[in-house]
């Protein structure tokens, strides 16, 4: 990792300081050695055209240097990995969205190269909502789609399962993040997503 990525990362973690301006700061990361960020000013930021508000706390949160070593701690001891909008690795459908979120944390393999489709839906489905999944889903994950969805109950979790029925790849991005996985109920959907070399992404 680069230092511009760790620098990222420690944006990411202040808090009020969403994806926009944090977006402001990639655009012109090639700029400027990622150390010198750290020497910046309220002004230095506003001049990239973040908020007064904003660039407060992007100083403020820079200066504690603990919140980003708390971070890289809590990420070795959950096993898990992480990635920037710097980096190659970052899933390429998602990077090409408005404000895409600066910094993903996965376990498993993140998605790339081949189709994927998303498939979401209620929590509380129906009969028609299981038979609508397998039918749309089930030949795209037989044609090697990747299924995209959110580990929730009801048609995330079967989405997830139709991939893994016909050995497509699939991918759960949670809401609840990877140290407090959620639903419990779908806790073996989730092993099986990690062993059929699927990701849970955060």
């Amino acid at each position: 990792m680069s230092n511009a990525n760790f620098f990222i990362l420690h944006l990411s973690l202040i808090e009020k300081v969403g994806p926009s301006p944090i977006q402001r700061i990639i655009d012109r990361i090639n700029d400027i050695c990622p150390d010198d960020w750290y020497r910046f000013t309220d002004a230095d930021f506003m001049r990239l055209g973040i908020t007064q508000l904003a660039a407060s706390r992007i100083v403020q949160g820079l200066q504690n240097q603990k919140l980003l070593d708390k971070e890289l701690d809590l990420i070795e001891s959950a096993n898990a990995s992480w990635v920037t909008l710097l980096d190659p690795e970052y899933p390429y459908l998602l990077k090409n969205i408005h404000l895409p979120p600066p910094v993903l944390y996965w376990k498993g393999r993140l998605p790339q190269g081949q189709n994927q489709i998303a498939v979401v839906g209620s929590r509380d489905a129906n009969q028609y909502g299981f038979d609508a999944v397998r039918r749309i889903a089930g030949p795209l994950a037989v044609h090697e789609w990747g299924i995209i969805s959110g580990g929730a109950a009801g048609i995330d979790a079967m989405a997830h399962k139709v991939a893994l029925d016909n050995g497509a790849y699939t991918a759960a991005v949670l809401g609840s993040g990877l140290l407090n996985l959620y639903p419990r109920e779908n806790f073996r959907l989730f092993d099986d997503i990690l062993a059929h070399h699927g990701a849970l992404i955060s």
